[in-house]
């Protein structure tokens, strides 16, 4: 039976059935209280999905509306009147903090990126330049946006981070936190039946071409068809498709195949058709050096070996579990290699995707965060906030 507990997560950057939103933290919440998640979106998809109320804002149609979606996303968040605002970006906590001095409810700050450098990537964006080639402008953008940011956390009743180095700013203030990572639910797995293609690459996300990953993809392809001339590349998510048009090599475009966006099920079907799975991050910003993306999990889940940027979280998480090959992105050859290895040698690479299925099922899964979730909640009932 649900308690009467309600609560909003209110996001004004993610869609409505965000990973982890949705499929996440919403649903699993849901078991014991009534949820609703407020989200922009490009088209109205109110109504109940799995228990969860999902309520949509137009998405802004330019960057010049976005005041305007923030605006919209207040009024809903406001009007759903719940006793918990679970916020997830920097401006969804500023309609958290509004609403609580309104309406005296509680607020949770969920951080899912290291938005100091996210927003100096996006301040960059809008002026139509890259702040990072400017050292002391960018140092000066983190700092103040990351100041900006502890200020606005010190109001949230609770603050919860997607990885220690995301935690790391808020470590040094002595403000304290709860690590939930973005791991996957094991429950939801593909048919173990799948007949795998021995030289297929798997390369997933949402923003891809950010941080030339596609690229670096395509030069894979190019640089061993030779060697292996069944290779491919299946990317799922979303991608520059005139990237492949252009490209100099007009083979990779016939060895591609892109999926584009996928229910979780039909994701994790595609991801196990591939033997290899590619997490080709660039050290542009921070936010992408410290990144833990959910995609390592997925293709540990999933049983393929993983090839990866050396770079703090992703290392230490393949390390552990011994379940990848560790690359530098701005070395080709060293890219090429790490594939190559694992595809002369199959029987070494089953045995390192069975390495990361087995650390994904006993450690990295959504089980052991949903109980670190359901403890956060538990708390505000017993009156500990």
């Amino acid at each position: 039976m649900k308690d009467t507990f309600n609560i909003c997560m209110v996001t004004t950057f993610h869609p409505p059935f965000d990973n982890r939103i949705f499929y996440k933290e919403a649903k699993s919440l849901t078991k014991y209280y009534n949820v609703t998640v407020v989200a922009p979106s490009s088209e109205i998809q109110n109504g109940i999905y799995d228990g969860v109320k999902v309520v949509t804002v137009p998405s802004p149609t330019a960057k010049i509306f976005y005041p305007i979606t923030l605006w919209r996303t207040f009024l809903q968040a406001l009007r759903q009147d719940a006793d918990i605002y679970h916020c997830h970006e920097m401006e969804s906590l500023i309609i958290g903090i509004i609403i609580k001095i309104l309406k005296k409810k509680r607020v949770i700050f969920d951080v899912h990126e290291h938005w100091p450098s996210m927003w100096t990537l996006m301040v960059g964006n809008l002026l139509r330049m890259n702040i990072f080639k400017y050292p002391s402008t960018s140092a000066f953008f983190q700092r103040v946006i990351g100041r900006f940011e502890l200020f606005l956390a010190h109001f949230s009743d609770e603050l919860i981070v997607v990885s220690d180095s995301v935690g790391e700013l808020f470590q040094k203030q002595n403000v304290p936190f709860t690590v939930i990572m973005n791991v996957p639910r094991a429950d939801i797995t593909a048919s173990e039946t799948i007949l795998k293609k021995p030289h297929m690459l798997i390369y997933m996300g949402g923003n891809l071409g950010f941080s030339k990953g596609t690229e670096i993809a395509a030069g894979i392809i190019s640089s061993l068809k030779k060697e292996y001339p069944d290779i491919s590349l299946k990317i799922i998510g979303r991608t520059d498709r005139k990237f492949f048009e252009e490209y100099p090599d007009s083979d990779v475009k016939e060895r591609t195949t892109i999926t584009g966006l996928l229910p979780l099920d039909q994701m994790y079907q595609q991801i196990k058709e591939g033997a290899i799975g590619l997490i080709l991050f660039q050290n542009t910003h921070y936010n992408s050096y410290i990144g833990l993306p959910n995609k390592l999990f997925d293709y540990m889940l999933c049983g393929l070996p993983v090839v990866a940027s050396n770079f703090p979280e992703i290392s230490r998480v393949i390390t552990e579990s011994q379940c990848g090959i560790l690359i530098d992105t701005s070395d080709s050859s060293s890219v090429n290699q790490a594939v190559r290895c694992l595809f002369s040698h199959p029987d070494e690479a089953v045995k390192i995707g069975i390495n990361g299925r087995r650390a994904a099922i006993q450690k990295y899964n959504w089980a052991i965060m949903e109980e670190n979730l359901l403890n956060i909640y538990a708390s505000f009932q017993e009156g500990k906030h």
